[in-house]
């Protein structure tokens, strides 16, 4: 599992999402959604069971879990129910993607409390930064 490189604080949930979740998505890529996820029509699931890296965060009560595979395709799909969701935060507590093993992202308590990992470039972040997305928070 990889270490968070940098905690971030979400600023613009909804540009955040699209731009990790498109950047982050491809042939080896999945994503998990801890939650109450009825209301989401969910593409490519291959587990409802923690998968890698991606585990649940909500054992109590027992929330749904799903897993899936993230490509550009299903990043979208997914982008879009959680961009048209007013209860995003209650509704999917809780966002991991896992890149080529290695967990890449971890977006918890409705975002906030969210790190990147290195797959995400640095560039990537600085970028987010610079137009008010998210803002860096210290590594104490």
């Amino acid at each position: 599992m990889e270490e968070p490189r940098q905690w971030v604080r979400v600023i613009r949930q909804d540009e955040f999402l699209r731009t990790t979740l498109f950047k982050l998505a491809g042939p080896e890529t999945l994503c998990s959604l801890d939650g109450s996820l009825r209301r989401y029509a969910l593409p490519n699931v291959v587990t409802h069971d923690e998968a890698g890296a991606l585990r649940r965060h909500t054992l109590w009560p027992k929330r749904d879990f799903a897993v899936l595979r993230l490509d550009a395709v299903a990043a979208k799909q997914v982008v879009q129910q959680l961009v048209a969701d007013p209860d995003r935060a209650v509704d999917v507590e809780h966002i991991q993607v896992e890149k080529k093993g290695l967990l890449a992202l971890g977006g918890y308590d409705g975002l906030d409390a969210t790190w990147v990992g290195s797959s995400l470039p640095r560039a990537e972040l600085d970028h987010l930064v610079d137009v008010g997305i998210i803002e860096l928070k210290n590594m104490d």
